[in-house]
């Protein structure tokens, strides 16, 4: 009983944060994410590789068969709607958070998927579909580089 009231207030606080710009707490969302234990078995399973690179961080959901998506972002939460109901496994993202993926959680409705992450609303996306996986990137601004070559003042005298 009392998992189950944890498993409901998580859930009203992740729609709850959908409607606002306030973002639901880590917490909640790693509650949230309980629930997929009581997903039906028959759901495929759709792992959720993660990447880190120089100028973005990918997640790659690899679905068994191709599927429709839409995101859409409200504030600090982006929801990715899949056009099918899967077992969408968010642990390794959960467990590791990056450095710009603050919670992350799962819900099936019906036969549709919803994965909602908390990102900040600064940072800006990109996202297509190859084959069968749905990749999702998080940009990340990178430091300017420093100039190898400084170039003279207009009006200096140029020196050897």
């Amino acid at each position: 009983m009392f998992r189950q009231v944890l498993v409901l207030t998580a859930v009203f606080a992740g729609v709850w944060a959908l409607g606002s710009d306030e973002p639901a707490s880590a917490d909640v969302a790693h509650v949230a994410t309980a629930t997929a234990a009581e997903l039906p078995a028959d759901l495929p399973k759709v792992p959720v590789q993660i990447g880190y690179h120089r100028g973005y961080d990918r997640l790659v959901f690899v679905w068994p068969l191709p599927v429709d998506y839409r995101v859409t972002r409200k504030g600090d939460w982006v929801e990715l709607r899949f056009t099918s109901a899967a077992d969408v496994d968010l642990a390794d993202l959960n467990a590791h958070f990056s450095n710009h993926v603050d919670a992350g959680h799962v819900t099936v409705d019906g036969k549709k998927t919803r994965v909602s992450l908390a990102i900040d609303r600064s940072l800006r996306l990109r996202h297509f579909r190859s084959g069968t996986t749905v990749v999702f990137d998080i940009l990340v601004p990178t430091a300017p580089s420093t100039p190898s070559v400084r170039l003279a003042d207009a009006g200096a005298p140029a020196t050897d």
